[in-house]
C-alpha cells in the first residue's frame, strides 16, 4: 500500500474518531448549558422566617420570597447552606457564598452590597395580654414618652439591641429574659405589661406555645427593620445586582410579595 493511500485511510479513520466525539461531547454541552445558575445562599434558621421543615425543605417568609425572586423570575437555582449566624457573614465576606438577607451596616457594607430595595422590612409591635386594665391607653401609644407616662413595664429578651436603645434610654424599667420564647408565656401571666418585639417571629411563638387567647396584638409599631439582600463583593454575580433589584420591583407591583407577607402578618395565616 502506496505512502499516500495510507494517509487518505488515516484522514478518513481520524475523521470518524473526530465525528464521534463531537456527537458524544455536544449533547452534554447542550445540556450543561440549559441547567440554571447556582447562587448559594446561606442562613441561619429563625423560624418561621427561615427554616428547614421536617422534609429539609427550605420554608418561611424569606423562602417563599427568595423562591418568586431567583427562581421564578431569574430562572436561577439557590443552594442553601445553614450555618451559625457569624459564619454566614464571614462566607458572605470570604466570597464563599454569594448572597443572604441581613440588616446593611456600614461594617457589612465594607464587603457586600446591598438590594436597592428592602426585602422585608420588619415591623416591631407591642403586645399586652387580654383584658389588659390600660388597654385602650396602650393602643394609642405612639413613642416611648408614652410607655413612661403610662407606667408600663415591657418585658424582652437579653440581647435585644434596639429595645436597649430605644426604650430603656428614656427611663423605662424593662424585665429580662434569657430567649424570645418565655416572654409571651411571661406576658400571658400577666407579669409584664408589654412586649415590644418583631411581628412575624413573635405570632409565631404565640401560635405555638397556643397563647392566642391570652395575648392582645396590637396596631401599634415601632421601626421597621429594614433586612436587604446582601451580595457579596467577590460574588460572580454581583454586576447582576441591578437585575435583581428590577426582578424584586416587577415582583412588588405584581403584588407577588403583599400575598406572601400577609400570610405571616396574621395569626390565622399560613406561618408555621
Amino acid at each position: 500500500m502506496s505512502f499516500k493511500k495510507r494517509m487518505r485511510q488515516n484522514l478518513v479513520s481520524l475523521a470518524l474518531i473526530l465525528s464521534v466525539v463531537v456527537a458524544l461531547w455536544m449533547p452534554a454541552e447542550a445540556n450543561a448549558s440549559s441547567q440554571p445558575e447556582q447562587i448559594k445562599f446561606v442562613f441561619s434558621e429563625w423560624k418561621p422566617v427561615f427554616y428547614l421543615d421536617q422534609n429539609k425543605r427550605m420554608r418561611g417568609v424569606y423562602a417563599e420570597i427568595l423562591t418568586e425572586l431567583f427562581e421564578k423570575k431569574l430562572g436561577m437555582e439557590i443552594r442553601y447552606e445553614m450555618l451559625p449566624w457569624k459564619r454566614c457573614q464571614h462566607y458572605i465576606q470570604t466570597g464563599d457564598a454569594d448572597i443572604t438577607i441581613m440588616f446593611p451596616t456600614e461594617e457589612r457594607l465594607q464587603y457586600a452590597a446591598k438590594s436597592a430595595s428592602p426585602l422585608y422590612q420588619f415591623s416591631l409591635n407591642i403586645f399586652t395580654y387580654k383584658n389588659h386594665p390600660k388597654l385602650e391607653e396602650i393602643k394609642k401609644v405612639t413613642s416611648p414618652q408614652d410607655i413612661k407616662l403610662l407606667n408600663l413595664v415591657p418585658v424582652t429578651n437579653l440581647g435585644n439591641g434596639w429595645h436597649k436603645n430605644n426604650i430603656d434610654n428614656h427611663g423605662i424599667k424593662t424585665h429580662y429574659l434569657a430567649e424570645d420564647i418565655q416572654l409571651f408565656e411571661y406576658l400571658a401571666r400577666k407579669r409584664a405589661d408589654i412586649v415590644i418585639d418583631l411581628l412575624v417571629p413573635s405570632l409565631h411563638y404565640i401560635k405555638e406555645q397556643e397563647l392566642e387567647d391570652a395575648i392582645e396584638v396590637t396596631d401599634v409599631r415601632f421601626g421597621p427593620l429594614e433586612m436587604h439582600l446582601m451580595l457579596s463583593k467577590k460574588s460572580r454575580f454581583l454586576n447582576r445586582l441591578p437585575e435583581i433589584d428590577e426582578a424584586f420591583e416587577q415582583l412588588k407591583s405584581e403584588g407577588a410579595m403583599d400575598s406572601i407577607i400577609q400570610r405571616y402578618e396574621s395569626l390565622d395565616g399560613n406561618s408555621d
